[in-house]
């Protein structure tokens, strides 16, 4: 929805049974750019229309394009950066070049796999999610010249190393 002249209108109506959730938003130049779930893909709204920009930011290789969040959004240094989840990544949108990279993956394991769409599926089997090990990047917040990330899993869960060894 947008207010505009003292009302709401809806820029996009619901489509039952189809998931469609915001976590994000940025303005950036005159665009506001939103961070959408399941693509994990960045929203574009112009002021008139809501469009899907398909590749911001693209998907990394190993894993599925599928239940993706695309959940914080931030400028630093000039560039668009956005946290992914499930397998916590952290991509650079570089606006001269309008290129894509990828930062880096802010958890060292599990090692990247398509075989499940969240890391630590398998482990999880018996709970409910079983994609609460999926790694969050949480926010991205600029202070100074620094820009701080911070991480967390989905659900909080007792730590039992013995679940999480690497096989």
């Amino acid at each position: 929805y947008v207010f505009e002249d003292g009302a709401w209108r809806m820029i996009l109506a619901p489509i039952q049974g189809v998931s469609f959730q915001l976590y994000s938003s940025l303005v950036f130049n005159d665009r506001l750019l939103m961070g959408q779930y399941p693509t994990g893909r960045v929203w574009e709204y112009d002021g008139k229309e809501l469009a899907d920009m398909k590749g911001w930011p693209p998907v990394m290789e190993r894993v599925r394009g599928n239940s993706r969040e695309a959940q914080t959004t931030t400028i630093y240094g000039g560039e668009v950066f956005v946290g992914v989840w499930p397998w916590g990544e952290v991509w650079r949108y570089h606006p001269s070049s309008k290129q894509w990279n990828f930062g880096r993956r802010m958890f060292p394991h599990p090692k990247l796999q398509k075989k499940t769409t969240h890391p630590y599926d398998v482990e999880n089997h018996e709970n409910s999610p079983r994609n609460q090990w999926g790694q969050r990047v949480t926010s991205l917040v600029t202070s100074g010249s620094d820009l701080f990330i911070s991480t967390s899993a989905k659900s909080p869960q007792k730590w039992d190393p013995e679940r999480f060894l690497e096989q």
